[in-house]
């Protein structure tokens, strides 16, 4: 029933020393969607993300070329918003923003962060902010222990981000890099301030 014909150009500015057990570095990422229009389609949008992660080390063990972090004082923030013009006066859910889950605030159901219609049924937002903030002990390669403090909301305002919506979460993250799989083993128990049952969140949680 609808088409979506847009152009979206992306910058990332990169300096991250690892993928997978970063120590060191920044990463900065802007991107803007713009769709229909002269580009056609039946959507009619803009759509924004800016978001900029560092790692920062805090104390280094040993001296020179063999020096290597212990510990990293890590934080990440994310920004998006979308906004319709022409005859689009509603977003469309499927471009609209979901916060929640592993990857996102830890200790919350995924996409369980986003507005509510009257019905309680989850509509997502045309604005929404996370950040992240850890500190990283590098115990010994491949394992790491993070203290973490989560927190993201979305909107449904095209004129403001009350912070004071927030969902905030806390834990503790054990991670292991298994090379055989060339993937990070997540363990971490999050402490959730403001749990919602109706999506079967609990104030206390663990998810591997």
């Amino acid at each position: 029933q609808r088409t979506t014909s847009s152009i979206r150009p992306n910058i990332i500015y990169n300096t991250i020393n690892n993928p997978f057990n970063p120590s060191r570095g920044r990463r900065h990422t802007g991107s803007f969607e713009f769709a229909g229009g002269p580009l056609g389609g039946t959507l009619s949008f803009w759509k924004g993300s800016f978001g900029t992660t560092w790692y920062i080390p805090t104390k280094v063990d040993g001296l020179g070329i063999s020096a290597v972090p212990s510990q990293i004082f890590a934080f990440n923030v994310n920004l998006r918003f979308v906004e319709g013009f022409g005859d689009l006066p509603i977003i469309p859910i499927f471009e609209r923003f979901f916060l929640g889950g592993s990857t996102s605030v830890r200790g919350t159901q995924l996409r369980s962060i986003s507005p509510v219609d009257q019905f309680g049924n989850i509509v997502g937002g045309t604005r929404a902010f996370q950040y992240n903030l850890e500190y990283i002990f590098a115990i010994a390669d491949p394992v790491r222990i993070a203290v973490f403090h989560d927190a993201g909301a979305a909107w449904d305002d095209q004129f403001a981000l009350p912070l004071s919506d927030l969902r905030e979460t806390a834990g503790v993250e054990f991670r292991v890099f298994m090379p055989v799989f060339n993937v990070p083993f997540r363990f971490f128990w999050a402490y959730n301030f403001d749990p919602l049952p109706q999506f079967g969140e609990e104030r206390s949680s663990f998810e591997f």
